[in-house]
Parts: structure tokens; sequence; C-alpha cells
């Protein structure tokens, strides 16, 4: 029986802290059960996950649909797309039977590609190489979600190219579930013999929330300063970490707008060493949250690059990641160093 390999592509960078990370979870675990009630798919589909973040790491080999376990999605700084093609390659080459003069070999891939954020990385030379396998490796479908995203960008790389509009966070689990959804029932139209460039068809089905990227499209003016940015903060109480993410206003110009999420333990640092340029501290206009751990509502800037909680009651305080003890001071004007997103 001649397989139809299936590669996920997952961002699993910082921006997708929070709900987008948990709704593309869930939403593997509920495209494998809808997958596995069609007899044709369950005969046909093979799955991977590739994730990429400081770097890309296969979580899942092609595995047959039947044997398919749901892997966990680890955040991580970075979006190293430069690397998932790369490695891309690898396994398509690795894992994808060739058609013989003896033997069918399986039929070409798909990708379903997913991210939320620009690259950290060189990515153009990867994907070049990608394009450059003959026959040509897979479909690439392209879905972008978040402010950050370069559609001109998922253009190139996409054969189509879809974006998933959320006003708010909370509106994320509903959409991608929809999403993994669709992803399951044109993967499954592809197993019963439709044409391989069903998704790239006008009349593709798009669930609610999800706009087909043409042509036409033209990038939004772009914003001074990055559109959201990423603090990674110590708890001074328990050594723990949180990141806090921080939304631009063109309006006002500045970030206004901040939110916390606790890290899991895992968390590590990036492994690429890419370092987003720094943000001027006059442009954080917005009160970061209280610390997710202990409470406390004062934050620490320390010349080492750290960010954490304090108590209120303080004139001196030692950073818990250089260990630079000093007195407490307000204000100044110095440049906040934030994180990979």
């Amino acid at each position: 029986m001649r397989r139809l390999p299936v590669y996920i592509l997952i961002d699993t960078s910082e921006s997708m802290i929070g709900d987008a990370l948990d709704s593309a979870q869930s939403g593997l675990a509920l495209m494998l059960s809808t997958l596995r009630r069609n007899p044709y798919a369950l005969e046909t589909v093979a799955l991977s996950v590739i994730s990429f973040n400081s770097c890309a790491r296969v979580l899942t080999p092609l595995t047959d649909l039947i044997e398919f376990q749901v892997p966990k999605l680890e955040l991580r700084p970075g979006t190293a797309l430069g690397a998932a093609f790369d490695l891309l390659s690898e396994r398509i080459k690795l894992e994808v039977k060739k058609t013989t003069a003896e033997e069918k070999g399986d039929f070409r891939p798909i990708v379903f590609f997913i991210t939320d954020g620009n690259p950290t990385d060189d990515w153009r030379a990867a994907f070049a190489r990608f394009k450059a396998i003959r026959p040509r490796p897979a479909l690439v479908y392209a879905l972008g979600c978040g402010e950050e995203i370069d559609f001109n960008l998922l253009k190139q790389i996409g054969d189509a190219t879809f974006r998933l509009n959320a006003n708010s966070e909370e509106e994320l689990p509903e959409l991608f579930k929809n999403v993994f959804v669709w992803l399951s029932s044109s993967v499954e139209s592809v197993s019963q013999g439709v044409q391989d460039d069903f998704l790239t068809k006008e009349d593709a089905k798009l669930p609610a929330g999800v706009e087909r990227i043409g042509d036409d499209y033209r990038s939004p003016t772009a914003t001074r300063f990055p559109r959201q940015i990423f603090l990674r903060t110590t708890c001074s109480t328990t050594g723990k970490h949180a990141l806090v993410r921080l939304r631009y206003d063109e309006t006002a110009e500045a970030y206004t707008q901040a939110r916390s999420y606790k890290l899991d333990s895992s968390f590590a640092v990036d492994e690429s060493g890419y370092e987003p340029p720094p943000v001027p501290m006059e442009r954080i206009r917005v009160k970061l949250p209280d610390c997710p751990y202990c409470g406390n509502y004062l934050y620490i800037f320390c010349g080492c690059g750290a960010v954490y909680c304090e108590k209120a009651v303080t004139d001196y305080s030692v950073c818990p990641e250089c260990k630079t003890g000093g007195e407490v001071g307000f204000g100044g004007d110095f440049d906040v160093r934030n994180s990979a997103g």
C-alpha cells in the first residue's frame, strides 16, 4: 500500500506561549482521532511532527497513523525556520519511499507549516536547498497566526498560504480546533485519490476564521518597533521564570499592553545565539503584571539584562541571575533586552 506522508512543521517559539501552544497541542490530538475514523486515511496516511524554535527537532518520525502518538510540544526561544527546512529535507530523503522501475513509491508528501512569528535565522539558503530536491519534494501549505507574520515571506514558502484570524487570544482554542478539523478533511480527501493540489483550489472549504492569502495581498505598514516583544522575568522568591508579552500601540508609539505567563521548568535559553535588538525603556508605558509566582509588583531591570521581581519596600537588591547587588533606583534612560520571541 502506498503511503501518504504528512509532515507537520510547527513553530514552538516563545510567541506561541499560552493558548496558542495549548490549542496546537489539543489540535494535533483532534486531527489524529479524526483521521483514524476514516478507513482510507487509516490505510495510507503516515504522520510526522517537527518543531522549530531555537533549533529544529523531530518530535515524531514518519509513523503510520495506527501507531502514531501525539508528542508534547515544548516552548523555547527563537524561530529557526532555516533549520526546520534543512531537517525536513533530510527526513523526506530518509523516510519517503521513492518510485522505482519495480514498484510505486509513496505519494508526494504534504507539509503543513504553522507559525506565528518571523524567522530568527538565515532561512533562504535552507529553503532553496529544499526546493532544489528533485523530484519536487512536497506540497507545502503555510498557515500564519499572529501580529508578527510576514505573509509575503509565507507566500514564498507555501504552495498555498492561509491566515488564522484571531481577534483575541481567547478565540485561539476554537480557531485551532477548526483548523485541525479542516486539515484532517484535506488529508482524507487526498488519501481517497483527490488531486494533490486540493488545497490550492479556490473552492477549498475554509473554516470560519481562516482566509487564503492571494497574490493581491499587501503587507501592513511596518511599525518603528516590533508589534510584540517578550521579557523573560525571574521570581526573586522562587527562582522560577515567567514570560511577559508586550504589545505595541501604533497610536501611542509605545508598548501599552502586557500579559504574563508561567514558564515550564524545562524551558531553555536560545541555543542559536540569536539576540533581537533592544527596545528603549521609554517605549514601555505599561506596568508589568504582578509576578505570577509570589505576587510581587515591583520589577528590577539589571544591567546584566535580567528582569526580576522584588519586594516593594527595599532600598538594596541582589540580582538572582548575576548575583550583583546595588541600590534600587527608578526611571532611567536605557535599553531593555528582550527575548527571542
